[in-house]
């Protein structure tokens, strides 16, 4: 009877995003903003038409992975280097500049340290799907503004590291500089180590699998190396998100990292939207109603403000005010991996219920 309940609300849960989702295309709105408020319509704060939450959040943990190592595979080291300037100028320009702001903002208005830190490491970064999906749709993705924002998008991405291990220390009561400093050390083997196995290992089983013409053993191969990695990263202290996002991010210099993404693809779009309902669920429209104000409020500072930084941080890189605009507004927007600092800050107590609340509000609103 439990994989019956399941099957039932998995049914309620894409019925009801394939209504929503239509409804946002009809609007000109992206697919993920769809799945968002289907998360809060039939969620704990909706008409709580899903039971099985466990079941939910564990296949969209799986699609945050997948999604993550997808990104990964797209994010190859030579289109890194194609887009240069703006991950080694105009990306930690953004980033730093932004979170320090809202960090500042953050104390004047009487949060701690560890939660201004937090809401500028949230704020800073901006939802790479959102934005792809969006220059896809304009076919802008090859123009200038495009490939600048790419690269702020992906140092942005690779920034998600530090934080994703600052937000564990930070949570410590006294969080000494030698425990951070071994913390970080910890994972920038990790990486050395990973990118050292993909480098020599990967290739070797990948050409070998390749030989046999079988295109099942293939995916298999691939899937158990994606997940191989995503569990080191676990066990050496790292998150799953980020062993994912290593894991595509070493794959994608192979020979074979297009035939990888091709074949990950149609999984990434499926459960990548358990992900983003599931994020909806946890949004509470009761709180919003209450709080409307402060949300409009903020959501409106957070998008002119980053707008008005990521052009300034694009326009000091020697790109034209033009492009330098349209890259600011494109990345406006609170991206999805905020949503997953912001729930290991807020499950490491850094972050109240109030202000989380207020935050996935903001996000939500942003990527409309």
């Amino acid at each position: 009877m439990h994989d019956i309940g399941m099957l039932a609300d998995l049914v309620v849960v894409f019925g009801c995003a394939a209504a929503v989702v239509y409804a946002c295309h009809r609007l000109n709105q992206s697919p993920i903003v769809g799945f968002m408020i289907t998360g809060t319509l039939i969620g704990p704060y909706g008409f709580s038409l899903v039971h099985d939450l466990d079941s939910i959040h564990t296949l969209a943990t799986v699609g945050l992975m997948i999604l993550l190592f997808s990104l990964g595979l797209e994010y190859s080291l030579k289109k890194l280097m194609e887009t240069r300037i703006a991950v080694l100028l105009a990306g930690p320009l953004q980033t730093l500049g932004t979170g320090a702001v809202v960090m500042l903002i953050a104390r004047q208005a009487g949060a701690s340290d560890r939660a201004a830190i937090v809401y500028g490491m949230l704020v800073a970064l901006s939802s790479t799907a959102v934005f792809m999906k969006m220059l896809s749709d304009r076919g802008e993705i090859d123009s200038v503004h495009g490939r600048i924002g790419l690269g702020i998008a992906i140092f942005q991405d690779l920034a998600t590291i530090p934080f994703m291990v600052a937000i564990p220390l930070m949570a410590a009561e006294e969080a000494v500089f030698g425990s951070i400093a071994v913390s970080v050390a910890k994972a920038a083997l990790l990486i050395l180590g990973v990118l050292v196995v993909a480098r020599y290992v990967f290739p070797l089983i990948l050409r070998g699998i390749l030989k046999t013409h079988s295109k099942e053993l293939f995916l298999i191969a691939a899937i158990f190396l994606f997940l191989g990695t995503a569990l080191a990263s676990a066990k050496a202290g790292v998150s799953l998100a980020l062993g994912s996002f290593l894991a595509g991010l070493v794959l994608s210099e192979s020979d074979y990292g297009q035939h990888l993404f091709a074949e990950v693809r149609p999984f990434r779009d499926g459960l990548n939207s358990l992900f983003f309902i599931s994020l909806g669920m946890l949004v509470d429209p009761a709180f919003i109603a209450r709080n409307v104000g402060s949300v409009l409020l903020i959501t409106a500072a957070v998008i002119l403000g980053k707008t008005l930084l990521t052009t300034a941080a694009v326009a000091a890189s020697r790109i034209p005010l033009h492009p330098a605009l349209f890259a600011g507004a494109a990345l406006a927007q609170i991206g999805e991996f905020s949503f997953v600092l912001l729930q290991a800050a807020a499950a490491a107590g850094i972050v109240g219920a109030g202000p989380y609340q207020i935050l996935l509000a903001c996000s939500v609103v942003s990527m409309v």
